[in-house]
């Protein structure tokens, strides 16, 4: 019998990476990231992150929500 993908079989990054969220909405990411939404729309109209669309919901994928974050300047004193 083949054994069932959950907590009792795969070690524990394998059971993080199988529930790591792929995709947020446009709220999940302002409360991921704390921003307003007005701040994330202005990123996106200025070209500094791409939302994917379902229906007429937008979406941020995960792996463009780390690369939006990674490529924010550091901060100064």
């Amino acid at each position: 019998m083949a054994k069932s993908l959950d907590a009792d079989y795969l070690p524990n990054a394998a059971v993080a990476s199988a529930h790591a969220q792929l995709a947020y909405s446009v709220a999940e990411f302002c409360r991921r990231y704390s921003i307003g939404r007005s701040t994330i729309y202005t990123e996106f109209k200025q070209g500094r992150i791409a939302f994917k669309k379902v229906g007429n919901r937008s979406l941020i994928l995960a792996s463009e929500a780390e690369r939006w974050a990674a490529s924010l300047p550091e901060a100064t004193k």
